[in-house]
């Protein structure tokens, strides 16, 4: 079982998000999600879904990846959220590795 690191985050609305993440294990290694199936949801605290990340990797055997939102998803987001990330491993075992509240900033200029 993996206890899932805190990982809070601010997303402005009406303005593209984009964020790189790193993940290592205890020793400060690298994990290797090669043929892993990674994914991330934005949530209410009532646990409905508002929206999925687009998860691009950028090194998927040093762990490296990017999650992003275009300004049209940020749009409709207001008040506060939870995010988490799935990790599903090759043999289908499936475990959160991240998870923290969002606070979501109103975008003025448009």
């Amino acid at each position: 079982m993996i206890y899932p690191a805190r990982y809070p985050m601010t997303i402005e609305q009406r303005a593209d998000f984009d964020r790189s993440f790193s993940l290592k294990d205890g020793t400060g290694a690298p994990i290797n999600f090669t043929g892993y199936t990674v994914s991330a949801a934005l949530w209410t605290e009532r646990r409905t879904k508002l929206l999925d990340f687009t998860l691009t990797w950028i090194n998927q055997a040093l762990g490296q990846f990017k999650l992003t939102l275009t300004d049209t998803q940020t749009t409709g987001l207001s008040g506060a959220a939870i995010w988490d990330l799935l990790v599903i491993d090759p043999s289908g075992l499936k475990d959160y590795y991240i998870r923290g509240d969002v606070t979501i900033e109103p975008g003025f200029t448009v």
